[in-house]
C-alpha cells in the first residue's frame, strides 16, 4: 500500500499558497514542501491542488505502480467529495481538467484509491500518520508566508496577472 498524506495552507487576502506532502509506501519515502506556481482562489482549491500535486509527484517518479492500493489521507473533507464525485462542482475550467486528469491516471494504472479524512490542526501526534500530517501543516504554512512575502505590496492588478497563469519566481 502507498500512503499519500497531503497539506496546503491559503491565505485568503494575497491567495499566497503552499503546500507539503509525503508519500510513502514500498522501500521509498519521499517528502515534499513548495510554494505553488500559482495563486489559488479559494482554501479548498489550494487543498485540492496539494492532493493531485502529490498525487503527481508519484506517478512521475514511479512512487505509485500499477496496480497499487494508494491511501490518500486530507484534512479537507470537500477534497474527498470531489475526488469521488462524477459531478464537477467548481466552476474554475483549471480544477475540472485536474479532477478529470486525476481520474483518468486512477483508470490508466488501474490504482485502488482509499480515501481517509484526518483531523486537521490536531498537535496530538499519537500515530506516525499525525506526526506526518502536524509536519505537513507546519511546512505548508512556511511555504505559504514565503510566497505571501512576495506579494505583499504588489498592486492588486499585479496579483490578478498572477492568477490568469504567470507563475512566481
Amino acid at each position: 500500500m502507498i500512503t499519500l498524506i497531503a497539506d496546503a495552507s491559503f491565505c485568503s487576502e494575497t491567495r499566497a499558497g503552499g503546500y507539503a506532502f509525503q508519500i510513502h509506501g514500498h522501500a521509498e519515502c519521499k517528502f515534499v514542501a513548495k510554494s505553488f506556481p500559482k495563486l489559488c482562489k479559494t482554501s479548498t482549491e489550494a487543498e485540492l491542488f496539494a492532493v493531485i500535486h502529490a498525487f503527481n509527484y508519484g506517478i512521475r517518479n514511479n512512487l505509485i505502480k500499477l496496480n497499487n492500493v494508494l491511501k490518500i489521507r486530507t484534512d479537507c473533507d470537500q477534497v474527498i467529495r470531489y475526488l469521488t464525485s462524477s459531478k464537477y462542482l467548481e466552476s474554475s475550467s483549471i480544477v475540472n481538467d485536474a479532477i478529470r486528469n486525476f481520474n483518468q491516471t486512477i483508470a490508466k494504472y488501474k490504482l485502488e484509491v482509499q480515501f481517509q479524512h484526518i483531523v486537521g490542526h490536531s498537535r496530538l501526534c499519537l500515530t506516525y500518520e499525525a506526526h506526518v500530517h502536524v509536519k505537513c501543516d507546519r511546512a505548508s504554512r512556511r511555504c505559504m508566508r514565503q510566497q505571501r512575502k512576495t506579494l505583499i505590496g504588489r498592486p492588486a492588478q499585479a496579483i490578478d496577472t498572477l492568477t490568469k497563469g504567470e507563475e512566481i519566481s
